[in-house]
């Protein structure tokens, strides 16, 4: 009977050391390197990874794979930025990421997940909710951004690309650097608050004014840019069998005129 009654206490005690040991080898798993292989599960099991940085991926796949994630330390500017605009933006993170598959997935559900230290935003004047995660361009001179697949967890500390479904590319958590939390649009005119500026650099930057024309700009040399709208067309300065769709035309100023430059313009038309 005496030994009847000291079973639970027993049982108690080795469930409860069972628990600790579980927790202990939970909290001692090691996490994967970067450049290690790590498998993905297949039937859209869910692969929850989490690396020694912080850095997530969250991944469901129809079939299995592999992946290798390695650091650039020395990635392209952030000020180099398109898909959004009134930066300038700048790098939260010191490298970027490089993801590589052991196949081509273009049928993923898939997210990335990247831990910000609000303390460090703070000291550098950036804003939580002005953080994005961005991919590298595929002609390699351009970060990009986009609002429609960005998620900030604030009370988790971590910026997110959502709605993917390739996983593959290079990745890094980026922040535009003022107090606006939207894109920003250049008025016509002159004056500071008009002024388009672009850094020199090998990469591509972005400008968009209140109307939508939007410049793709690369440049050798730190450029400003002003346009300023000007009413009336002489049907005579137009090319043949031609017709203005508008009343205005644009007239766009540099501060570096003779300076070439590498430029896309993106004119809005309400005609076609």
């Amino acid at each position: 009977m005496a030994f009847s009654s000291r079973l639970p206490g027993a049982l108690a005690v080795l469930l409860y050391l069972q628990c600790c040991s579980n927790g202990v080898r939970a909290q001692n798993q090691t996490l994967p390197a970067f450049g290690d292989t790590v498998q993905v599960l297949g039937n859209m099991e869910r692969t929850d990874q989490d690396f020694q940085d912080g850095l997530a991926l969250d991944i469901l796949s129809p079939k299995p794979r592999t992946l290798v994630v390695t650091q650039n330390k020395a990635p392209l500017a952030a000020i180099f930025m398109t898909g959004e605009t009134g930066g300038p933006f700048v790098a939260v993170s010191n490298y970027s990421y490089i993801i590589k598959m052991n196949e081509t997935a273009n049928d993923l559900i898939a997210k990335i997940e990247i831990p910000y230290d609000p303390v460090e935003l703070q000291q550098q004047g950036l804003l939580e909710a002005n953080t994005f995660v961005a991919s590298l361009a595929s002609d390699g001179k351009s970060w990009m951004v986009d609002d429609q697949t960005r998620n900030v967890h604030r009370s988790e500390n971590n910026t997110r690309i959502v709605k993917m479904t390739s996983i593959e590319g290079e990745f890094i958590l980026v922040a535009r650097k003022t107090v606006d939390t939207s894109n920003v649009f250049i008025q016509y005119g002159q004056g500071e608050t008009r002024t388009a500026n672009m850094t020199a650099g090998p990469g591509l930057q972005c400008a968009e004014f209140i109307d939508g024309m939007r410049f793709t700009v690369q440049t050798n040399v730190d450029l400003r840019m002003n346009i300023e709208l000007k009413h009336g067309i002489n049907p005579g300065t137009l090319p043949p069998n031609t017709v203005s769709l508008n009343s205005y035309m644009w007239i766009i100023n540099t501060s570096a005129p003779m300076e070439r430059v590498n430029a896309e313009m993106l004119v809005p038309c309400t005609y076609l």
